[in-house]
């Protein structure tokens, strides 16, 4: 997911911030919801397995959950927090057998594994089997169990308990059909590509994809209408014309990262890449073709005229930490 340059016809046109109709398959073609399982697939008990993980049905009427009061007397401002009545969540209660599954299952690795650059995850001898009080206690302090999680604990405690199958009605798809022929379109439908041409464009792909920029014929131009309109490279984020330039150079660039507790966008890093940024640039006043190699540290300073679209590229003397 991010952002991405697309080479399409110049005189491409698709509304700005809609998805291209060629990615999304016709309404009419699409299964309804099975109306027995609501969509999770399972049979009646699994399913109320399934649902009381969180809970959330009962939230408001058979339980609540209120802040913890803290050392200082004022409430505490992280989990886990008092629960009030009667809860039917148990995702924090899990077993021990419950845990050893996750464990088998390929879980709950930062407990099992250590992870290395270059190696990746590697299993840790010296890090002792994680116990269901760690793992419950844990849980609830950090991001919590993930959709995975939750689906493996659902299929291993159903199992366990002896009820464990899927919905009679949709055989556990979780949707059906309304009649065999639109089975047969839903599964014959195919993509529609983007036509392909000699234009630049920018487009999202955090949806399935839509355009979020006119069509341009070189890159410096289109750079130049991401600048003047303050495009979002993420959220209400913006870049500068080198960072849109290395980034259209690049191609693509995801949404965003964290690294070192700071959220940075993937365009605005896009010019820390060694490769080819600018390929016209001005010399004593005319146009030149040109490749000029860039970097975060490298000591350039860029201005750039809206009306002939040539970045003007000094080198200059700068120290940088």
């Amino acid at each position: 997911m991010g952002r991405e340059i697309k080479r399409v016809p110049l005189d491409f046109k698709w509304p700005l911030g809609k998805v291209w109709g060629g990615f999304v398959r016709p309404p009419q073609h699409e299964p309804v919801t099975c109306d027995v399982c609501h969509g999770n697939g399972f049979n009646p008990k699994t399913r109320q397995l399934h649902d009381d993980w969180y809970d959330h049905a009962g939230f408001g009427s058979r339980w609540h959950y209120d802040y913890r009061t803290g050392i200082d007397g004022n409430p505490a401002e992280g989990p886990p927090w008092k629960v009030f009545g009667e809860s039917r969540s148990w995702m924090y209660q899990l077993e021990q057998d419950e845990v050893d599954n996750l464990v088998a299952e390929g879980r709950l690795m930062e407990w099992t594994h250590t992870w290395t650059q270059g190696t990746g995850w590697k299993v840790d001898p010296s890090k002792p089997h994680p116990t269901a009080d760690q793992i419950n206690r844990a849980m609830q302090y950090g991001f919590g169990h993930d959709s995975i999680n939750h689906n493996i604990c659902v299929r291993f405690r159903a199992k366990k308990l002896g009820f464990y199958g899927l919905c009679p009605r949709c055989d556990g798809e979780g949707y059906m059909f309304e009649t065999p022929s639109q089975k047969a379109a839903y599964e014959a439908w195919e993509e529609t590509p983007i036509p392909e041409g000699p234009g630049y464009q920018m487009w999202e792909t955090v949806s399935e994809g839509s355009p979020r920029s006119p069509v341009f014929d070189t890159p410096t131009r289109l750079a130049a209408w991401l600048v003047r309109n303050h495009a979002s490279s993420l959220a209400e984020e913006t870049a500068s014309f080198a960072q849109w330039m290395a980034f259209i150079d690049a191609g693509w660039a995801p949404s965003g990262f964290v690294s070192g507790g700071k959220v940075q966008t993937g365009v605005t890093v896009a010019l820390s890449v060694d490769r080819p940024v600018f390929n016209v640039f001005e010399v004593d006043g005319e146009p030149e073709q040109r490749v000029v190699r860039t970097h975060l540290n490298a000591g350039y300073r860029l201005s750039y005229d809206y009306e002939t679209f040539i970045p003007k590229i000094e080198r200059f003397e700068a120290v940088f930490p």
